[in-house]
């Protein structure tokens, strides 16, 4: 496994994609997201992999087959863009003082 360490002074997100896949009790019920253990490893390997902070890691869930929205991914994906935003704005702020 190969380690990468972001020296840029750009703010770095990390979208972790297809959680439903890396956890079965999530696949079932997304609400389970954020209390999944397994979840929770991966995005601490990615953490780990990437020297990107835990609170800059946002699990999502991926339409992938689905033919109709579902209203509990719809909130997390828009939750996870609401917390990208306001890191973004946070970041903007810091620049320009």
């Amino acid at each position: 496994m190969s380690y990468y360490y972001f020296t840029s002074e750009i703010p770095q997100v990390v979208l972790l994609t297809k959680v439903d896949v890396a956890c079965p009790h999530v696949k079932e019920n997304i609400k389970q997201i954020y209390k999944s253990r397994a979840i929770f490893h991966k995005a601490q390997a990615c953490s780990n992999a990437f020297g990107v902070p835990m609170s800059c890691i946002f699990p999502v869930k991926n339409y992938d087959k689905e033919k109709q929205l579902d209203p509990d991914v719809d909130a997390v994906l828009l939750f996870t863009l609401r917390e990208i935003l306001s890191f973004a704005n946070d970041c903007e702020g810091d620049q320009g003082a």
